[in-house]
């Protein structure tokens, strides 16, 4: 199952271009509503919340269709969620599947590491479907495979 040379070469994968795209469309349309009212209405306390509540959204975006990003590197899987950034070494992890909420890392002492940027939609599993979640836990199952064997592991 390796393949010579994969574990010296760093991959990163994000959120698909059709998500970012997506999320950006829905920001167009809340900016276009709040503009839309703004001239409306005119400018007062009302639609000053209402920008507030835009740009709060324009972070949301940011967040959830732009920070999300899985890189293998040499010695582990950086996992860069919205929230939260977590590294996991090779060595500790014992399965990685993928999901509709993410690709879930299981590690050797039980834990759970969920990696928002890459997903796999249940209609995918439903139709026996491969998806780039699926190669995504392939490359690193692969890594783990190759990995040295950490002291206590």
């Amino acid at each position: 199952m390796s393949r010579p040379g994969l574990t010296n070469r760093p991959r990163s994968w994000r959120v698909s271009l059709l998500g970012r795209l997506g999320a950006i469309l829905a920001l167009t349309v809340v900016v276009g509503i709040a503009l839309a009212i703004t001239v409306a209405a005119g400018l007062n306390v009302g639609t000053s919340f209402l920008w507030l509540w835009a740009a709060a959204g324009a972070v949301g975006v940011w967040r959830w269709a732009y920070v999300p990003k899985i890189s293998l590197v040499e010695d582990g899987v950086d996992v860069r969620n919205r929230v939260s950034t977590r590294f996991v070494p090779y060595g500790q992890i014992d399965s990685a599947t993928p999901g509709w909420g993410g690709i879930r890392l299981r590690t050797k002492s039980g834990e759970t590491v969920v990696m928002f940027a890459v997903q796999k939609a249940n209609a995918s599993n439903w139709l026996h479907r491969r998806t780039r979640a699926d190669v995504v836990c392939e490359e690193i199952m692969i890594r783990v495979e190759e990995a040295p064997i950490e002291p206590g592991g």
